[in-house]
């Protein structure tokens, strides 16, 4: 029997488990797998047939050659002691022991999509706030085209987030929660375009008076700000749900805690960051330009006391 052979396999992939050599298959009339001692397959040479248990029916495969068996769509209940015996015999038996990792290959889509989500909205957010502080407004065109810029990459981060919400729901199955989030996302996309479209002049005449009304202008204005904190939120809350997931043995959790920590810390650094450089800079400004307005008045004094 001997030592068991230790496999490692990915959660989602594929594993074959390994049979006999040539020499050590032979004179073979029963061939039985188990896992946790519990009978997983049954193979009989007489008659040639492998019969299965039904959770193990539909994703495994037997090889009658040398005894090994591919096992397909590998999940956390999969882990642990698998072994092989010829004719009920356990000396001609081996075990392999099972290490199933890593998250879910839709798991995984979803955290890396939620992350490239959440840096995104959250640049997006503070370049609305920057956006808005700017007081020069005699570049109205400058503005124009910021703007025009934000509302694309806001409907990026909409696409990129409803790929998440998918890849989640297929690997977690429907919810009522996930379902409304992917209407909501929906919605942002369609008013986030709308408002692209009406700022711009790329709709005809008649919708555009109508997108021009008070209502629709509020709304309009509104989407893309609100949309980057629902996407800020939304984003966070999976990448916690995937982080619970990690508690529950789906992954190691301390390079997936780092990994998530990062993801929702950097984004909110980077931003302070730029808020920070940006509010010193609009200090500095205002102070010259109160500096050259003393001067002016200064100056002004100056020529009509020598008037």
């Amino acid at each position: 029997m001997g030592n068991p052979i230790e496999l490692p396999v990915a959660v989602g992939s594929s594993v074959l488990l390994p049979g006999f050599t040539d020499q050590h298959f032979q004179n073979v009339d029963h061939v039985k797998w188990t896992f946790s001692q519990t009978r997983i397959l049954n193979y009989d040479e007489a008659t040639q047939t492998a019969t299965f248990i039904n959770s193990y029916k539909n994703r495994c495969t037997f090889y009658r050659s040398n005894g090994s068996l591919l096992l397909r769509n590998i999940t956390r209940n999969d882990e642990g002691r698998y072994e092989v015996q010829i004719n009920l015999n356990e000396i001609r038996s081996r075990m392999i022991q099972l290490k199933v990792f890593g998250l879910p290959p839709l798991i995984h889509h979803t955290m890396v999509l939620s992350i490239v989500a959440l840096i995104s909205a959250t640049a997006i957010f503070f370049g609305i706030i920057l956006q808005c502080l700017h007081n020069e407004m005699q570049k109205m065109d400058f503005q124009r085209k910021a703007l025009l810029f934000l509302q694309v990459a806001a409907m990026l981060s909409f696409i990129i987030l409803f790929a998440a919400l998918l890849c989640w729901l297929q690997a977690g199955g429907t919810s009522a929660v996930t379902v409304f989030m992917l209407v909501i996302l929906s919605l942002l996309l369609i008013l986030t375009t709308l408002s692209a479209c009406s700022m711009n002049g790329w709709v005809i005449e008649t919708f555009k008076q109508i997108l021009n009304t008070k209502c629709c202008r509020v709304t309009l204005d509104a989407v893309t700000p609100m949309g980057g904190l629902i996407v800020i939120c939304t984003s966070s809350i999976l990448l916690w749900e995937i982080n619970k997931l990690a508690g529950k043995g789906c992954e190691p959790s301390p390079d997936l805690h780092l990994r998530i920590s990062l993801a929702v810390v950097v984004p909110i650094v980077i931003s302070v960051l730029i808020f920070g450089i940006y509010v010193r800079q609009c200090r500095i400004s205002r102070e010259e330009r109160a500096w050259r307005d003393d001067m002016q008045c200064q100056d002004n004094i100056s020529l009509k006391d020598a008037s």
